[in-house]
């Protein structure tokens, strides 16, 4: 119904093939025929950070690039008492991190005390990711990155 800032798509008439009035993002209503749940759907949220398929006037962190595949990651939670050398530091603690698919990078997001966007960092931006597909931390602290790789066979 709304994506992004909360920019509301059009309602769609399959059986007409007309486009309608926009959502209402405050109170969005599913009339579908296939719906089986709620029709007064609660307000929507509006996203942290949006972009699209070119560069963000907003996020100018965010690259610009060709495709849009975000992925969100894990945040990272420091364990004082681990004794891992491999053990993120505790200046991640309680980051967020995200990932593009597409655009080959991972970032993090450092927040406020209340949850609130501060800054977007780059994160490794030396290595050179490949697609990356699937990110978490294991028991040990340490973080595992796998890529895709380049090209689809």
């Amino acid at each position: 119904y709304c994506v992004g800032d909360n920019t509301p798509f059009n309602d769609y008439d399959f059986a007409t093939g007309t486009s309608g009035a926009k959502f209402n993002c405050a109170a969005p209503v599913n009339n579908s025929p296939n719906n089986t749940g709620l029709t007064n759907l609660p307000p929507a949220k509006a996203a942290t950070v949006w972009y699209d398929y070119q560069a963000s006037e907003e996020f100018p962190e965010i690259d610009g690039g060709q495709g849009a595949a975000p992925m969100s990651g894990p945040f990272y939670h420091y364990d004082a008492a681990s004794t891992s050398e491999r053990k993120f530091p505790e200046y991640y603690d309680k980051t967020p991190f995200f990932y593009e698919w597409s655009r080959n990078f991972i970032k993090e997001f450092r927040l406020d005390s209340a949850g609130d966007l501060l800054k977007i960092n780059p994160f490794v931006a030396e290595l050179g990711l490949r697609s990356p597909i699937d990110m978490k931390f294991g028991p040990d602290g340490a973080m595992y990155v796998a890529e895709w790789g380049i090209g689809y066979s």
